[in-house]
């Protein structure tokens, strides 16, 4: 948009409307009339961490479930020099309660740097130079699909902008 701008040209309502945090699930809404609570998040590395300890906020002030829906496309070709973990199309959702008798449970917290773990080798996969292959979306998805624990990788610790995030798997 910024490039046709700068052409000169009409921007287009639908794709100024599609471009901002809140799109998807202003669209989701609409489509299935829903009137329900919509959080928009974006918090760099730790995008995925915030949207979970505000559907636990939500959980904990009442609510029965929480849709947390984790998307992301690559950034346009100007801005490129500025991306801090690959790039691709990718999108999941997850149906998030309070822990139930018999279902895994995972936990979230705030790890101690003087403390964590600082090899990447137990996070998600990596390349040969051990740099993550997945955005950090994906990352931890593929950890709570994966059932690795048994190969030690029970963890997944995350380095991001703001803070050093442990996640576990339980049960």
């Amino acid at each position: 948009m910024l490039s046709e701008l700068a052409a000169g040209e009409p921007l287009s309502p639908t794709a100024f409307g599609l471009s901002v945090h809140n799109a998807i699930g202003a669209m989701f809404s609409i489509d299935r009339s829903a009137a329900s609570n919509i959080q928009a998040l974006s918090g760099g590395k730790d995008t995925v961490e915030a949207a979970i300890v505000e559907a636990c906020s939500l959980l904990a002030d009442g609510a029965d479930e929480v849709l947390l829906v984790c998307y992301d496309t690559p950034l346009p070709e100007p801005y490129l020099t500025y991306a801090d973990e690959p790039q691709c199309l990718y999108g999941w959702a997850w149906r998030v309660g309070l822990p139930r008798a018999g279902a895994p449970v995972w936990r979230l917290e705030l790890a101690d740097p003087a403390t964590a773990v600082t090899d990447k080798s137990g996070n998600g996969p990596v390349d040969g130079q051990g740099q993550p292959l997945l955005p950090h979306g994906l990352e931890v998805l593929h950890f709570v699909l994966s059932n690795d624990a048994g190969a030690g990788k029970s963890q997944l610790v995350h380095r991001a902008d703001h803070a050093i995030w442990k996640w576990s798997r339980h049960g």
